[in-house]
């Protein structure tokens, strides 16, 4: 299968479909968090709603970076790009001031590894599963 190469005009299109995206899921997130008014502890319901918000917008993200990049093409960089804003957004926000100069490593450790292995598991079950089109037609035939 030969790689689509996207044009200058294509990967400013998607730049700017994915910055809308995150600025959506930004949106939800104001929406619907928990408020906060701890400064030197940890508030359990945020960090439990945040980290469920970003696991959710994850798995939209992975379908929504399908439909707009080509095959081939480094999208699970953009996904890991848009959970790292979002972490960035919603989980930074919550961790106690004792925590602020660990956010990074906390960051770091989130991202690349959890965040990064939840893609592939994600996308293994995608290419892998029922809901699949393509496998959904070999089944009815």
């Amino acid at each position: 299968m030969k790689k689509q190469q996207l044009t200058a005009n294509e990967v400013k299109e998607v730049v700017e479909s994915v910055r809308f995206y995150l600025s959506d899921l930004k949106s939800r997130w104001d929406e619907e968090k928990p408020k906060l008014n701890r400064w030197f502890g940890m508030s359990r319901e945020y960090l439990v709603k945040g980290t469920m918000f970003i696991m959710k917008s994850i798995d939209e993200m992975i379908q929504y970076v399908e439909g707009v990049i080509p095959v081939g093409k480094n999208k699970k960089e953009v996904v890991m790009a848009v959970a790292g804003n979002l972490f960035d957004y919603v989980i930074a926000e919550c961790l106690p001031i004792w925590m602020k100069p660990m956010k990074s490593t906390i960051r770091k450790i989130i991202i690349d590894v959890l965040v990064s292995q939840m893609i592939d598991l994600i996308v293994e079950k995608y290419n892998s599963g029922f809901w699949n089109k393509k496998n959904e037609e070999k089944q009815k035939v």
